[in-house]
């Protein structure tokens, strides 16, 4: 019976001596000496039982005080965790330049210790909470970027119309034009931002015809005050719409030239590159047409536009040359444009008037060749003499030549169609056009008149995008004087 009794005892003191960690660590750690958890990555807690949220740049670090109880915070380093990884080896310490820590949620957040996610605080989203919302969601009219997209933006090359000299960010915004000079809003010069928000703080890039912090509100109609046509109203210049020049070539006098194009034109308000140009429906052009023929195509191309935003551009025949020579006065725009020779030269040049259409410097249009009718392998080189006679649309503006280009769909579709731009098309239509009698090549003109919201002749509707104009004025944009007002 004593025997019994010992080893009962002997039992119960083992027992003791080896007792369990607390609920087994839950299964997400082992036990350790002094019968202490030991959690496993992404765990914590006296039982290892508790989630870790996932860690993120602090929005804002607070100081850990005297942690030594030394009396001084000069040497109070504070081992801080970068990740939800159980191990770092990241000290915070009192730096002057020593800010925003890795802080779970961000400090922006409270853990759920169940779930191991983040219930983020009003204003700021993400796994860890590390980035700010942006307001309203850009009222379904833009798109949320960070910081750094925002300032590298597309590297469009645009800064202003027509101006190819520096690429702008993606929320760059012209607000006005007047005496020769923008008014504009957001990053003029893109650059690589890399500070420590450069990821976390975002922002609305705005749809076009939109703007605002949240992107709620609407651009109204611009157009060209109709009483300050004078010179310091342009820049210190003769005040000028845009004009831009279309050259039609071939057209070899064979009967078989026909090719496919279509236009491309970028208004002032895309410069977020979020939006592709808008862009014309197709059109066919063959020999055997007067110049007259192809005004008439064209204008009705530009008026094939989206929302009708070239509606107003005229388009008209300026010049021709037949075999070589300039057409007379009186003919040239009723002469049939078929070559005799097959080797000569003959050349329409359209003026395309922005009198009544979009002010300012306009960007120009953009020719794009879709298909070569009558080429049985599909392959035209637009560089070489013989093909360049087929098939030739150029469009200048302010003596500046736009290069053709094959349409993107090509490569996105695998097109196995070859058509050779050359590598200065501009180039070579000059050296076509020089010393051609009739035609002077690249003269087209920039726009300097004022492109103002409702044209200074109205209050713009922010709601709806509409101008109120005042009295005396009409006109979707105020542009026009109806009568003096009394």
């Amino acid at each position: 019976m004593k025997m019994i009794a010992s080893v009962l005892a002997l039992a119960a003191m083992m027992a003791v001596a080896v007792a369990d960690c607390p609920s087994g660590c839950s299964g997400h750690g082992t036990c350790g000496a002094r019968d202490a958890c030991d959690c496993y990555d992404n765990w914590m807690g006296g039982d290892c039982s508790q989630r870790v949220c996932p860690f993120g740049l602090a929005f804002v670090d607070t100081p850990a005080g005297d942690l030594d109880h030394s009396g001084s915070v000069t040497n109070a380093n504070l081992l801080t965790q970068s990740s939800n990884a159980y191990t770092n080896e990241l000290w915070q310490g009192t730096g002057s330049d020593e800010a925003h820590f890795y802080t779970e949620c961000s400090g922006k957040g409270v853990c759920d210790r169940a779930s191991g996610e983040c219930a983020c605080y009003d204003g700021f989203t993400g796994s860890s909470c590390q980035r700010t919302n942006c307001p309203s969601d850009c009222s379904g009219h833009g798109q949320c970027f960070t910081l750094r997209e925002i300032s590298s933006g597309e590297n469009i090359p645009a800064t202003y119309p027509g101006d190819t000299s520096r690429s702008v960010g993606r929320n760059f915004r012209v607000e006005d034009y007047q005496f020769g000079e923008y008014s504009t809003s957001g990053v003029s010069t893109a650059f690589d931002y890399n500070l420590w928000d450069a990821d976390k703080n975002q922002a609305c890039v705005c749809d076009a015809g939109f703007f605002g912090p949240d992107c709620s509100l609407r651009d109204c109609p611009r157009g060209n005050d109709p009483l300050t046509n004078d010179n310091k109203h342009c820049g210190n210049a003769a005040c000028m719409n845009e004009v831009q020049y279309m050259y039609v070539g071939d057209l070899t006098g064979s009967g078989s030239a026909s090719s496919t194009w279509y236009f491309t034109w970028s208004d002032t308000e895309d410069y977020a590159g979020l939006l592709k140009p808008l862009r014309s429906k197709t059109f066919n052009l063959r020999d055997h047409l007067t110049g007259d023929d192809y005004a008439e195509l064209i204008q009705d191309v530009l008026e094939s536009f989206p929302n009708g935003v070239l509606n107003g551009v005229t388009v008209s025949c300026n010049a021709a040359v037949k075999d070589g020579a300039a057409v007379a006065e009186h003919n040239k725009c009723s002469t049939s444009m078929t070559g005799t020779s097959g080797t000569e030269r003959n050349i329409v040049e359209l003026k395309i008037d922005f009198a009544n259409g979009p002010q300012g410097n306009v960007n120009a249009l953009s020719p794009v060749i879709v298909d070569v009718e009558g080429d049985a392998t599909d392959t035209v080189d637009l560089s070489s003499d013989s093909d360049f006679m087929d098939l030739q649309v150029m469009v200048t503006s302010s003596n500046t030549f736009v290069a053709r280009s094959q349409p993107s769909e090509w490569a996105l579709m695998g097109s196995t169609k070859s058509i050779t731009i050359g590598a200065t098309p501009a180039t070579t239509l000059r050296a076509h056009l020089d010393g051609v009698t009739g035609v002077s090549a690249g003269n087209g003109q920039d726009g300097n008149h004022e492109n103002s919201p409702c044209s200074n002749r109205g209050l713009c509707d922010y709601s709806t995008g509409q101008c109120s104009c005042f009295a005396g004025y009409t006109r979707e944009d105020c542009s026009v004087q109806s009568a003096l007002a009394a």
